[in-house]
């Protein structure tokens, strides 16, 4: 049925197909599920994937007119690692939410189970690493 919708959305955009960067657009915004479901009308879809249309070629365009020799400052190289940098209240925000999982850590009892049985009742440092788990075989029921 997606691809239905996809191809008549297609045919309505005057197009061979809707370029994947609009689609996915238009499905992130759960926008083609709710035209599914009769929650949102053909021609309101078909308005939107204009609009993203319209936006996607003059990306196209911009990133054409910096030309080819240019990187992309948009694309990431997944072989580098980024260090995000983080001001006081994001540090704050972020023990914050280590404190909370590590209570609702405390609170669960395969956690506690876990660490009484695998790690002998001790918490981790940070800097160490867990021993290897390797949990005993299931039996097979025959």
């Amino acid at each position: 049925m997606r691809e239905e919708v996809r191809g008549r959305l297609a045919g309505a955009l005057k197009r061979d197909d809707v370029p994947n960067p609009v689609w996915n657009s238009l499905q992130r915004r759960n926008l083609v599920q709710d035209f599914r479901n009769g929650e949102y009308e053909w021609e309101d879809l078909v308005d939107d994937a204009r609009d993203q249309l319209e936006t996607y070629r003059e990306t196209l365009a911009e990133d054409d007119a910096q030309g080819s020799a240019q990187p992309n400052p948009r694309i990431i190289d997944p072989s580098k690692e980024i260090e995000p940098k983080l001001g006081a209240y994001e540090q704050n925000r972020a023990e914050a939410l280590g404190e909370h999982i590590a209570l609702r850590a405390s609170l669960d009892s395969h956690v506690r189970y876990f660490r009484k049985v695998v790690l002998g009742g001790e918490l981790l440092a940070p800097n160490k690493r867990a021993p290897s788990f390797n949990p005993p075989p299931t039996s097979a029921s025959t």
